[in-house]
């Protein structure tokens, strides 16, 4: 089943909250004093304006640029008083007293566009970032790898993508953050499926492996260094940084939890404790043992199999100087071992969504460019994967491919009905290969104009004893990911996809 695709959050990007929290008021003359409060339609704006509260006076038949926003303020009749509001969760909302003001993008914004489609369209063609900073942990969380410099941004822009949810991190040039104006120097937009923890019972989790009483029932965890990073709060035990081999009194107690759950930890010898430069412990020496108060003691366990992708973009160095670098990203834990041919078999049918950048282009009668549209889209992914056995036809043994299409922008409209992916097919698992579930091949928009994409595997597989006989008994990967670009005679776009096993 397809992912539906949703609309933008918001048009506040980064607009400032606060302002004037009391009534409306009324300029003099020909004010709109004692006249009816309308509210000023925001639609006609691109989304991605900065904007602050507060209050923009505009004489009937002129214009007030306010932000990213350029009130108008109609002639004949009287001045406008227009009231902006920005709410905690960034939502923009502007009402006029006296005349009925309307609301456009303002000129310098305008242009600020047309250049940052511009600069979108060069670094689509040139196929993605010529350098690519290691923003993302390695660690699948997709969390970035400086999080005192990204800060997850709640009420940033972004499509809605039923299924997945989003993550915005931005960091943000300080000069314009102290002048009103916040501008980001980068942005990541992530979609990932992982799902919440799963309330499990502690003894489901971690071995009970170690006989804390006379009875002949294995009621305790060792603690080693392997699990020490699951032991919390412990009053007793060391927490400044860099404290080594500390050591402890043989048959001693600890009240404390362990992964959560609350119980007695019990030196039994020799036992000492050690942390690293963040205080934290990192070594255990000795016999140790954690008993909980209760076996059955739910405790949460995090998704262990889930996938991310989304985009980095760069608009300006950290001086706020002009810069445009675009790149889209993939990640995940718990990646498909595939190393064989001869490995799984079967097929699977992989259903999701993409998201990334897009560039638009309106062209003259004549093939020059009239004027460029930019923005984050949507997208529908659908792949097929190919495996081994009877089943499948032998020439489509360990072969993927797919189709992107129905692109949206960020606001849920279409972009451009014709503009479909073709993701070619691709072999992987190619034997002797140690990293076979990675595959990667072209990408076909219109008029024969090619990109290129990849992607890999997610997700635990088991292995089909018997791969020569019809029918399949392996576990095939739960999701997929990978990221594209692709062309066409009149846009581009740069992005990344993920997708679930349907099957």
């Amino acid at each position: 089943m397809r992912h539906p695709i949703g609309y933008l959050r918001t048009f506040a990007v980064l607009a400032l909250a606060g302002g004037l929290a009391g009534g409306l008021s009324a300029c003099g003359g020909g004010s709109g004093g004692g006249t009816a409060i309308t509210t000023v339609s925001l639609s006609a704006l691109t989304a991605g304006y900065v904007v602050a509260s507060g209050t923009v006076e505009v004489p009937a038949g002129e214009t007030r640029v306010h932000g990213d926003i350029a009130f108008t303020c109609p002639s004949g009749g009287r001045d406008c008083t227009v009231e902006v509001t920005v709410g905690i969760d960034g939502t923009v909302a502007a009402t006029s007293q006296g005349g009925m003001a309307t609301a456009m993008d303002s000129p310098a914004y305008t242009m600020r566009i047309q250049l940052r489609a511009e600069k979108l369209d060069d670094a689509i063609i040139a196929g993605s970032a010529t350098t690519f900073p290691d923003v993302l942990k390695a660690d699948g969380s997709g969390a970035p790898t400086d999080e005192s410099m990204f800060v997850s941004v709640a009420n940033a822009a972004r499509a809605a993508i039923a299924g997945w949810d989003d993550t915005v991190y931005q960091r943000l040039n300080e000069e314009s953050l102290i002048a009103g104006t916040p501008e980001s120097i980068d942005s990541v937009v992530l979609y990932s499926n992982k799902e919440e923890p799963t309330p499990t019972p502690l003894a489901a989790v971690h071995a009970l492996d170690y006989n804390a009483d006379s009875d002949s029932t294995n009621d305790s965890v060792a603690l080693m260094t392997a699990n020490v990073g699951l032991v919390g709060n412990v009053p007793g035990f060391p927490s400044a940084i860099n404290q080594k081999l500390v050591a402890f009194t043989d048959a001693s107690t600890y009240r404390g939890t362990f992964a959560e759950a609350p119980g007695t930890y019990t030196c039994v010898m020799n036992c000492t404790l050690s942390t690293d430069e963040n205080g934290d412990l990192d070594a255990v020496a000795g016999t140790w043992y954690f008993t909980p108060d209760d076996e059955e003691y739910l405790i949460p366990v995090p998704d262990a199999d889930y996938v991310h992708f989304g985009y980095w973009m760069n608009e300006a160095d950290v001086s706020g100087q002009p810069a445009f670098m675009v790149a889209p990203v993939v990640g995940g834990t718990d990646e498909s071992a595939i190393a064989t041919v001869q490995s799984l078999e079967g097929s699977a049918t992989y259903d999701g969504a993409a998201t990334g950048l897009f560039v638009r282009r309106v062209l003259t009668p004549t093939g020059d460019i009239a004027s460029r549209s930019t923005g984050q889209f949507a997208a529908d992914a659908t792949l097929t994967a190919s495996f081994g056995g009877g089943a499948v036809p032998a020439n489509d043994h360990y072969s993927i491919q797919g189709t992107i299409e129905r692109f949206v922008d960020g606001a849920g409209a279409p972009i451009d009905s014709s503009w479909s992916v073709e993701l070619q097919r691709s072999e992987f698992g190619t034997a002797g290969d140690v990293d076979g579930n990675v595959f990667s091949g072209r990408t076909e928009g219109d008029a024969g104009l090619m990109g290129g994409w990849n992607g890999r595997f997610f997700g635990p597989v088991t292995v089909d004893a018997d791969p020569v006989t019809s029918g399949h008994q392996s576990t095939l990967p739960s999701a997929v990911a990978g990221t594209f670009d692709a062309h066409f005679t009149n846009g581009a776009v740069i992005g990344a996809f993920g997708a679930e096993n349907a099957d």
